[in-house]
């Protein structure tokens, strides 16, 4: 069993890539990134950016945000900011 699947964090972040990307959050795992599932582009990482700190009412500081590129990305940025 993958240990992510019930950290709420990662389930929050698979759920936005999910709406965002428009595909079956069943093939979004942590280690899913830009350029490995379809649509997920640099526009669509911004899409996702607008829909995390509005979904966990953050605001990232941009030097935070460089090398972002996958869902475990994501979750452990999110962690930093909510810690």
């Amino acid at each position: 069993m993958n240990t992510h699947n019930a950290d709420p964090f990662f389930l929050a972040v698979q759920g936005i890539v999910s709406n965002v990307l428009e595909v079956h959050y069943s093939d979004i795992n942590f280690e899913s990134q830009m350029g490995g599932i379809l649509n997920w582009d640099s526009m669509n990482n911004l899409r996702i950016l607008f829909e995390i700190e509005s979904e966990f009412n953050i605001k990232f500081d941009f030097v935070d945000l460089i090398g972002v590129r996958s869902v475990g990305d994501w979750v452990n940025l999110i962690k930093k900011y909510t810690s």
